[in-house]
């Protein structure tokens, strides 16, 4: 295995939350359009709800429901990462593209050798829906 500097490997992590994000901003779009049609309505479940009338007599009244109220969407977000690895010094070097900038260069093959451990956490925390999904719920309750 090559060396590698810590810039590059500390790089490709950050690659890898930065694409984690982005698939999980693209789930919100897919969750959001089950509750639409191709025109752009909502999709609605018929139901019957009791009302009071202005006599007090209660009765049953049919209303269309947009399912989006009914079925809150959850979310999620990186709060922390940590990677604990082993790797071996092999020195510390000039940047090839600048001579000010210095590099910490890492022997990476002792991380693939057979027995070798990286030890990887992600935490995951449940976060609010996103405001554009609250404001459109907001609205579709007022109709119902």
């Amino acid at each position: 295995m090559s060396k590698s500097s810590l810039q590059g490997l500390l790089k490709s992590i950050q690659q890898a939350i930065v694409g984690a994000q982005e698939l999980m901003q693209q789930q919100h779009i897919v969750e959001l359009e089950k509750f639409f049609d191709d025109d752009g309505k909502p999709i609605t479940r018929r139901m019957q709800l009791p009302r009071t009338t202005a006599s007090g007599v209660d009765e049953w009244v049919e209303i269309a429901v947009p399912l989006i109220v009914l079925s809150p969407p959850s979310s999620l977000k990186i709060n922390k990462m940590k990677v604990h690895f082993d790797a071996i010094m092999s020195g510390i070097g000039n940047a090839v593209d600048d001579e000010k900038k210095q590099t910490v260069n890492l022997h990476l093959g002792s991380m693939f050798r057979r027995g070798a451990k990286v030890h990887c956490e992600i935490e995951f925390e449940g976060t609010d829906p996103p405001e554009g999904w609250m404001r459109i719920s907001d609205e579709l309750v007022k109709v119902v």
